[in-house]
């Protein structure tokens, strides 16, 4: 007499790339990930993967945002197949910036404001050439080209440059004085 067993369900677990609530880092990334744990089913060596991109192993990485399947299959042909969708953060925006160019030639109290969206988290700002971070104002800066960095949780960052100008000097040119003779005769 012969019993027939049922192989158990295959089951699958997975671990998908995590930064700071989102799967991929930063806005076209590719570094997310998708690992598959996976028991039951009949299976004498490993299951088989087949993944939407074409991918053959349990783990993929390597992954941008999107949409992303797999099959599943023991030795005996029983399938599971599951679907994920990867996220990423929306791209680092500026809304604004304000410039307050310096007032005389030889101050140095220019000022950039700065309101940035997007990325991960509390965005941080830093001026490449003083090496200054901030929350978005700078001050006591000179006439120049500033290199502004915009960066994430996530150590995403985008870069614009920001100019500071310097007013033209006033020229005092030469001036000939003449003696006034008030009430004498000469």
């Amino acid at each position: 007499e012969y019993e027939l067993v049922e192989p158990e369900q295959i089951i699958t677990t997975e671990l998908i790339s995590d930064y700071n609530g989102y799967n991929v880092s930063c806005f076209n990334a590719q570094d997310g990930s998708i690992e598959l744990l996976v028991s039951g089913g009949r299976v004498e060596n490993d299951y088989s993967y087949q993944w939407s991109n074409n991918a053959t192993g349990s783990t993929i990485s390597n992954l941008s945002s999107g949409e992303y399947s797999v099959i599943i299959n023991d030795d005996i042909g029983c399938e599971i197949s599951a679907n994920f969708t990867l996220s990423s953060p929306p791209v680092i925006t500026i809304e604004e910036i304000q410039v307050e160019d310096i007032t005389c030639p030889e101050l140095n109290d220019g000022v950039i404001n700065v309101l940035a969206s997007g990325g991960t988290g509390n965005l941080g700002y830093k001026l490449l050439e003083t090496g200054q971070t901030s929350d978005g104002e700078f001050g006591g800066l000179a006439a120049g080209t500033y290199s502004l960095i915009i960066y994430d949780a996530n150590g995403c960052q985008m870069q614009t440059n920001v100019i500071i100008i310097k007013p033209a000097e006033i020229i005092l040119e030469e001036v000939n004085v003449i003696a006034a003779s008030c009430g004498n005769s000469d």
